[in-house]
């Protein structure tokens, strides 16, 4: 979910596409991890017209409304979904009034490529522009990479008897993923509160995440996991829950970067 009155820039993104590297590789490794992380304008057709008015903060949609995104096609005849990085990129295809447009995501433009009947080729970003192509082939090898990193970050962590731990706040704080964290928290009823610390233990060093929760471990950790993809930056980070002795002598001078908010009683 985004904020929909918070302007769509991706200045990260636009100097990744922009920017030289030694190598295409590390160009390409670049430009998916801030593509990621970005919130893109994705040009679509909305049947019947939202009700109210454009500049105001909210707009009906009504039941039944089909919402239908704007293709392209190469010269083999491969279409692809097309998204941009901001408004004046999205004009270099197309300068009309009332453009229709939703504020899309890298990992939904991938579902809907992965997902498709029709044989979608994949999606480009910034088309008549810079023309990045993300093809349906390394969104496969993309989905299949996280899908394993989600397995592999599920399993909690055990403090070992005689392991020496340190503890503390990052030197820099990683606002971005304790935000990407917190939305997906937001939509966990089971979630009662959270805390976030860096971890040192045995001189590997790593984020650390205990978690106040009732349910089902495994689907939440694997939730977060996927949540916090395109936000750790070569850092590992650890979950626990809040249940575990070690947890809550942690937590002790901590407070929690995240509470469920009580339900209103009026």
């Amino acid at each position: 979910m985004f904020d929909i009155n918070k302007p769509v820039t991706n200045p990260d993104l636009v100097k990744a596409i922009n920017d030289s590297y030694p190598n295409q590789i590390d160009k390409q490794k670049h430009i998916i991890l801030e593509a990621r992380k970005a919130r893109l304008l994705a040009p679509v057709l909305i049947s019947p017209e939202p009700e109210g008015e454009i500049n105001v903060n909210e707009r009906v949609i009504k039941k039944d409304t089909t919402i239908s995104f704007n293709l392209i096609e190469d010269t083999n005849n491969q279409k692809y979904f097309i998204a941009f990085t901001d408004w004046n990129a999205l004009r270099k295809w197309r300068n009309i009034e009332k453009q229709q447009t939703i504020v899309t995501s890298f990992d939904d433009l991938s579902s809907m490529v992965l997902n498709s009947h029709d044989g979608h080729s994949g999606f480009v970003i910034n088309p008549y522009g810079e023309d990045i192509v993300f093809r349906r082939s390394l969104l496969e090898a993309l989905h299949e990479e996280q899908n394993m990193l989600i397995i592999n970050s599920t399993n909690e962590y055990v403090v070992k008897k005689d392991t020496k731990v340190m503890l503390g706040q990052p030197r820099v704080f990683p606002q971005d993923l304790v935000d990407a964290i917190t939305r997906y928290l937001e939509n966990q009823k089971m979630v009662r509160a959270a805390y976030f610390m860096q971890m040192l233990r045995e001189e590997e060093l790593s984020y650390l995440l205990i978690i106040d929760f009732s349910g089902n471990k495994k689907v939440l950790f694997g939730g977060i996991s996927k949540s916090v993809q395109g936000y750790l930056n070569g850092m590992n980070i650890d979950m626990m829950p809040l249940e575990t002795g070690f947890a809550q002598e942690a937590i002790r001078n901590v407070k929690p970067f995240y509470m469920r908010k009580r339900p209103s009683m009026f």
